[in-house]
């Protein structure tokens, strides 16, 4: 089976490697800060800094996808 992918910052991440997206506050704006794990060249965690309607509409691609498995 082909896992999905969502495009963070021009990376693409399978679904089940994000770990956490949350609602930020930075300068008085809403952001999103996403959480995804990156196994190259070894294991480590990311984590972006996308605007809140673009992070909004990863999250759901995230969760639709998750329930699939």
């Amino acid at each position: 089976m082909k896992t999905k992918e969502v495009k963070i910052n021009g990376v693409l991440v399978p679904c089940e490697n994000v770990l956490k997206i949350e609602l930020v506050c930075v300068s008085d704006q809403l952001f999103r800060e996403i959480t995804y794990r990156k196994f190259d060249p070894c294991y480590h965690e990311v984590k972006a800094l996308v605007s809140a309607d673009k992070g909004y509409e990863i999250e759901k691609k995230v969760r639709k996808a998750c329930l699939r498995y």
